[in-house]
């Protein structure tokens, strides 16, 4: 595991913040040093604690200097107390918890040694002894001072593809070459499957069909020119009844669209970004300084009138590049105007990934919090499904293969097969399982380095463990948010690619009708998501699908074959709001969901956030309703 030691001055804070209110002469902020404690005798004064050491930010030892005066005023002592705190940290309510405060020894030279533990004892009293709570954001406040660095993870930092537009324009991936298989065995059509739009080729005449919103466009080649489809062939009327198809099915002949109303269609095979602005570019200057920002686009990119260069932000990297056509490289060191961006301007959040900002400060210090899961031994592992016979892959310079046919991550080590799903290590003599919760996970797997898309696992470790439970732990780095110089970024950066063959992402099972094929693109893709950093809750967000100059949408529908339950959702974002709709039904339990969210961020820490949800199973049913703001959150719930 990667952890370092500057989280662990905010557990001191949270030990001290621990002091019963009786105590405390003031109680206005946690954080606060010197602090008092009203003792039996007199006062004491605890001063700003020192750390000796920490473990993986779950515990803490320290040293705090402390003096002690009677009421009287004719005694006075002078040392220092030795104490250790436990926490844990909860990032959906942005919490943390102090729990096990303990004072382990003392120093009070001016005391003999049956009088020094009496004083110890009395100190210790004042402090609380059941857990408390102290904001997330206070700790890292606290922290953001240290001037200890974070390792730093050897990430890629070569640019993908990056496509520009001034016009309206659609960026369509295909996770490599298209692999277009057959709807069933007599259509004439394929499905490219490795697409992020509905791609279809015709057999016949290996014309390409594209899905956009409900028009349809098409073209000879995937590089085009595209155009409006007309009409389509007649196969897309005998479209699969699968849930797969339901969209493409409800498009069926498709609306008209014109030929000056076809947008831009940038196709890559390999990783890319799309930038759109509303014609030209527009600058918008950033107070007295040489930047500009491009405000005519929701990309985030800045102008150096210094450099004559342009900065691309995507996925927490800087590119540069002196024109937005390109080409881009990586902009190693950012101008020293970076940092003078207003924290309150409406594109403030690009300052998180801004080295030495508060902001990027904050970010890698959270990235490196543990979150933290108890687990029972007898947890049931998910369902393990291998496309073909079992393969596995050395992961070079380990003793680790990797399995290649599969979305789960498995892993070979010494004859024992190990499955780390939703943070959990399972382990098994075989393959396929049965699987077994392991608190025993082999040191090579902690060396796969960031090259194999299997790294973010190592991210995942073993607290503790009893015969009844096992307790994980894993940072950001397990959901693929990484440490490196100074801000964090998302993804790798690595790519690797598929070509087509029986064990790549693509498979098919004789045992079930057409389409009896489907793709998995089981490693995480840093580019062609507009991953962007949210600084209120420490994640990364991802678009998807459409781009657009001011912001983007999405919309998708996912089946379970195996739960019967299907689901349907929409979002749309820009640079500081983001809006959510979903809802899903299962026929086999008669539960349905609903819920629609809402966010928006100020810039300087400031944001609002609301929504509603709502659950049913046939006349029973419970809606709750949220509103959270930079000052705290509110809820409300209704059941039938």
């Amino acid at each position: 595991m990667k952890f370092m030691p500057t989280l662990a001055l905010a557990l001191i804070v949270s030990f001290v913040g621990g002091l019963n209110a009786q105590s405390q002469e003031n109680t206005e902020d946690a954080s606060r040093f010197p602090r008092q404690i009203r003792m039996t005798g007199g006062v004491a004064i605890v001063h700003e604690p020192q750390i000796e050491s920490h473990e993986g930010y779950r515990s803490v030892t320290f040293w705090s200097a402390l003096s002690y005066k009677t009421y009287d005023g004719k005694v006075n002592i002078v040392g220092a107390i030795k104490a250790k705190a436990d926490v844990t940290t909860d990032f959906e309510s942005r919490t943390v918890t102090v729990y096990d405060r303990e004072i382990l020894e003392g120093y009070f030279p001016e005391l003999e040694a049956a009088d020094s533990d009496a004083f110890i004892k009395e100190i210790q009293s004042n402090f609380k002894t059941e857990p408390e709570q102290f904001p997330l954001d206070v700790m890292l406040a606290y922290l953001a001072d240290s001037d200890t660095p974070a390792e730093s993870v050897a990430v890629s930092m070569d640019p993908p593809e990056i496509f520009y537009s001034s016009t309206p324009a659609m960026l369509v991936l295909i996770d490599g070459e298209p692999a277009a298989l057959p709807l069933s065995e007599n259509s004439d059509l394929q499905l490219v499957v490795n697409a992020t739009w509905d791609l279809f080729q015709s057999k016949k005449t290996s014309a390409y069909y594209l899905l956009m919103g409900k028009h349809w466009l098409k073209s000879k080649k995937l590089e085009g020119p595209w155009k409006p489809a007309g009409k389509l062939p007649k196969s897309f009327q005998k479209l699969p009844e699968d849930k797969r198809f339901e969209k493409a099915r409800n498009a069926v002949p498709g609306d008209w669209i014109g030929k000056k109303e076809v947008p831009e269609i940038f196709v890559s095979t390999k990783p890319a970004e799309l930038i759109v602005t509303d014609g030209d570019a527009t600058l918008d200057s950033i107070n007295a300084s040489p930047l500009s920002f491009v405000s005519n686009t929701t990309s985030d990119i800045i102008h150096d009138s210094a450099t004559s260069q342009y900065y691309f932000l995507t996925s927490g990297r800087w590119f540069a590049a002196a024109s937005l056509s390109g080409p881009w490289s990586a902009a190693g060191e950012l101008p020293e105007s970076f940092q003078n961006i207003p924290e309150d301007h409406e594109r403030a959040h690009v300052r998180a990934s801004i080295p030495s900002t508060i902001e990027a400060k904050f970010a890698v210090l959270e990235a490196q919090v543990p979150k933290t899961a108890v687990v029972e031994r007898d947890l049931a592992a998910p369902e393990t499904k291998y496309f073909g016979e079992a393969k596995f892959d050395p992961i070079e310079q380990t003793g680790v293969s990797r399995a290649a046919n599969t979305d789960k991550d498995i892993f070979l080590v010494s004859g024992k097969y190990y499955l780390c799903e939703k943070a959990v290590w399972f382990v098994s003599d075989n393959p396929e399982g049965p699987w077994e919760v392991t608190d025993a996970i082999p040191e090579e797997i902690y060396t796969i380095p960031p090259s194999s898309p299997s790294y973010h696992v190592t991210y995942v470790d073993v607290d503790d463990s009893t015969d009844a439970h096992v307790h994980f732990s894993y940072t950001s780095g397990y959901h693929h948010s990484y440490v490196s110089y100074g801000t964090v970024v998302y993804g790798t950066g690595f790519y690797w690619g598929w070509g087509w063959s029986y064990y790549d992402p693509f498979y098919y099972d004789p045992f079930y009708p057409y389409p009896y094929w489907g793709y998995y693109p089981h490693y995480p893709a840093t580019y062609g998501h507009a991953s962007f950093y949210n600084p209120r809750n420490g994640t990364y967000g991802h678009g998807h699908y459409a781009y657009g100059p001011y912001g983007g949408a999405w919309a998708g529908e996912r089946y379970n074959p195996r739960s019967g339950r299907y689901s349907q959702g929409e979002y749309a974002w820009d640079y500081n709001t983001s809006l959510y709709s979903g809802r899903s039904y299962n026929p086999r339990t008669d539960i349905a969901t609903s819920t629609n969210q809402a966010f928006e961020y100020y810039g300087n820490n400031e944001y609002e956030s609301w929504g509603e949800s709502k659950v049913q199973r046939g006349n029973d049913w419970i809606r709750s309703e949220r509103y959270s703001n930079q000052d705290g959150s509110r809820y409300k719930f209704e059941t039938s």
